[in-house]
């Protein structure tokens, strides 16, 4: 059965592909320990409550849709050939990325898709849209694997992440670095008065506000496929 969510800054479609289912620098804090509840037909689920620290509505930005999904091993991200600078770009987002995670992910640029590990393919598409209209910035398209109610894991095994204009992909670095964490299962959208990368619209300072970033750090400490818990 197909699903596909949409996040109001058009960055995040998510496919969830099977049957029933479903980040300043530092280490990130003792979680709480993840709770067990009974799912609606027996099975144990695992919650991830808010770690000490962090307000729920933060920590739910770290979810795709309620649960907690990553990719397994490196993830390979394509640039657009035919978009000169942007392999360089992604170069220097994703080494920052890396060095934000603690690299707990290893996010690599290939000019060619490799045998194994996750794919991320990154376009620039002119006349982007989003529900059938023209849309300026990006949008990403996120596959994941899982199964919501038995309490699996939620895994990432793909992603497309498009821009409108080459100009958006080569210097609005907030917005590729928005659309990378997308791309690593982070779902949600920071709302008002809240502000930061994963906001709308994307605050001006780089990088994610230090709530965000605890946040970002705070989901390696929780299995995959966890539900958000406040």
């Amino acid at each position: 059965m197909g699903k596909k969510i949409k996040n109001p800054k058009g960055f995040l479609g998510a496919l969830i592909l099977s049957a029933p289912f479903f980040f300043g620098c530092g280490e990130a804090s003792s979680p709480t320990a993840p709770s067990l509840g009974p799912g609606p037909v027996g099975p144990v689920l695992v919650y991830a409550p808010t770690p000490r620290g962090l307000s729920p509505a933060v920590w739910r930005v770290g979810f795709l849709d309620d649960g907690l999904c990553r990719p397994e091993g490196a993830v390979y991200y394509l640039p657009p050939p035919q978009v000169e600078g942007a392999k360089t770009v992604l170069e220097t987002v994703l080494a920052e990325i890396e060095f934000l995670l603690n690299h707990k992910e290893s996010l690599v640029v290939s000019a060619t898709p490799p045998s194994g590990g996750v794919v991320v393919r990154v376009l620039v598409t002119p006349g982007l849209t989003r529900s059938g209209a023209p849309w300026n910035g990006g949008l990403t398209q996120v596959e994941a694997d899982g199964n919501r109610l038995d309490g699996g894991p939620c895994v990432i095994g793909g992603a497309t992440i498009q821009f409108s204009r080459p100009e958006i992909l080569l210097h609005d670095r907030n917005l590729v670095m928005h659309e990378i964490f997308r791309s690593l299962g982070v779902g949600g959208t920071l709302e008002p008065p809240a502000s930061g990368l994963m906001s709308l619209p994307a605050w001006p300072n780089p990088g994610p506000n230090p709530e965000e970033h605890r946040m970002l750090l705070e989901r390696y400490n929780y299995p995959s496929g966890a539900l958000w818990a406040p």
